[in-house]
């Protein structure tokens, strides 16, 4: 039996929390906002972004 490890599961926490505001509102900037707050905080780093790739442009 594996036992899990604090950083494991305050990476379970996250996904958590994640998963909560994306089905709390279809607003994108909130979810995003919030997110890079959270794994900002986790990773106890001063910022983080986040890309977002337009599949048309892609092509």
């Amino acid at each position: 039996m594996a036992v899990d490890s604090p950083q494991r599961n305050n990476e379970l926490m996250l996904l958590k929390r994640a998963s909560q505001v994306f089905i709390s509102t279809h607003d994108l900037d909130q979810v995003l906002t919030s997110v890079l707050q959270d794994v900002q905080q986790e990773l106890n780093v001063v910022a983080c972004s986040a890309w977002l790739l337009d599949p048309e442009k892609m092509k």
